[in-house]
């Protein structure tokens, strides 16, 4: 993330990232929903069960890049789940979240020049939601706010920001959000998939278990560990440095080699455009799954 993004999402927030998805792939994953749901149309739905696409989207490595400045490099895939309204679905409109709610879990604030958070939400609209049409809804600015209030979902505070087809959007669970009525003609899909510290678990991490026989690649089943504090996560970069660059596996058991071309390939971090406090090469594995 450049400064200004990560200074967008300081001073609201939440940001959206406008066309993340290309049309092609949303209107594939319409399709794989809609095949999925058999002609169903529930509120809500379990988006991994529908098939590899989903498990790949929780693992999209542009997405885990942008993770790594808002949670680190030690972080995983907590729980997720679709959405889907439609304007003869009652909605129960609400404000939730804020700072330090659900014992302290939804934080967000600075240390030593890096923001860190609880829970984050990655949220892939799958239809376009104009501003007024309901859905999302949330306070700018209010995961950082001193005074226990939730304002009404009516409240001119409230936000309820445009949404195309394939836009994501990235919000930190501290932040007052909610849903409003849907009032469009046409109904509303969304995947949401929801990230914690590596240590940390805001859902049954047992209940991830099921998803495990489901992950294809190292770094999907990565994202599906248990949580624990990472002590040796440099090592465990350095394997999938040293795949990514050679396309062999060390022994098991054994760290690979320091001098992995891939560790060093980016150099130290540029401080003016991701405000990171780090003097050497800190490289998220993310950017391993990129040079792909």
């Amino acid at each position: 993330m450049t400064t200004e993004e990560l200074y967008e999402f300081d001073i609201r927030g939440y940001r959206i990232v406008r066309g993340a998805l290309p049309s092609q792939e949303v209107a594939e994953l319409n399709h794989l929903v809609d095949e999925g749901l058999k002609g169903d149309r529930p509120m809500s739905f379990d988006q991994l069960l529908l098939g590899p696409a989903f498990m790949e989207l929780m693992a999209r490595v542009e997405t885990l890049k942008m993770l790594t400045h808002l949670l680190g490099q030690w972080f995983r895939f907590d729980h997720g789940f679709g959405l889907q309204m439609s304007r003869e679905m009652k909605v129960n409109e609400n404000l939730h979240g804020a700072p330090r709610d659900h014992q302290g879990a939804d934080q967000y604030h600075w240390v030593q020049g890096r923001p860190y958070n609880g829970l984050v939400v990655v949220m892939y609209s799958l239809t376009t939601a104009v501003e007024g049409d309901g859905g999302f809804i949330c306070v700018p600015g209010s995961h950082r706010a001193s005074i226990d209030y939730r304002p009404p979902v009516d409240s001119p505070l409230v936000v309820n920001p445009t949404l195309n087809a394939g836009d994501m959007l990235v919000f930190t669970e501290a932040l007052n959000h909610g849903s409003r009525q849907w009032t469009a003609p046409y109904p509303r899909r969304a995947l949401v998939y929801k990230y914690s510290p590596g240590y940390s678990a805001s859902s049954r991490w047992d209940l991830l278990e099921p998803y495990q026989a489901l992950a294809a690649t190292e770094l999907q089943r990565e994202l599906l560990r248990p949580p624990y504090v990472g002590l040796r996560t440099r090592r465990l970069w350095r394997f999938f440095a040293e795949f990514q660059q050679t396309g062999t596996k060390p022994p098991r058991g054994t760290a690979a080699r320091d001098s992995s071309p891939a560790l060093v390939a980016q150099g130290p971090i540029d401080r003016k455009s991701t405000r990171l406090n780090s003097s050497h090469a800190h490289i998220s594995y993310a950017v391993f799954f990129l040079k792909k």
